[in-house]
């Protein structure tokens, strides 16, 4: 029996495949890694952004380690790949409609990495340091939790 057959797969297009395999970290980055604010802090590094203002506010604190600071970088980086999400679909409509286009880590990322910037904001306001994570205007003075 010829198995190339009944299973079509090629390794150059995605179209004739027959399925998708994740390895076991690949896995692991995408239901785990990528929702923790220390990880989406350092891949910020790599990732091209074509927003230069975007560039330049990253840019400008990448040498403060402190909390207040990486949870800044992560919610401007998450709002960034939100954003760049929601503008892929637009232009690429045709990649939504297939197995594959319909998952997104997009609206778990918005909402997993939105609820641990608000619990550590709880921790801080315990404390009686606030950060308003959820507007653009960030009130608190620089600290290192």
């Amino acid at each position: 029996m010829d198995w190339s057959t009944l299973i079509p797969k090629s390794k150059k297009t995605l179209e004739n495949a027959a399925f998708c395999k994740i390895s076991h970290s690949g896995r692991y980055y995408v239901n785990s890694l990528i929702f923790e604010i220390v990880y989406l802090n350092n891949v910020l590094i790599d990732t091209p952004i074509t927003d230069r203002e975007l560039v330049y506010s990253l840019r400008s604190s990448i040498n403060n380690t402190g909390f207040y600071e990486i949870c800044k970088r992560v919610k401007e980086f998450k709002d960034f790949l939100v954003k760049e999400a929601i503008k892929e679909k637009k232009q690429f409509p045709e990649f939504c409609d297939n197995d594959l286009g319909k998952y997104s880590i997009i609206p778990k990322l918005e909402e997993t990495v939105t609820k641990k910037l608000n619990d550590q904001n709880q921790r801080l306001y315990a404390k009686k340091k606030y950060i308003n994570f959820t507007s653009k205007i960030l009130i608190t003075s620089n600290i290192d939790v």
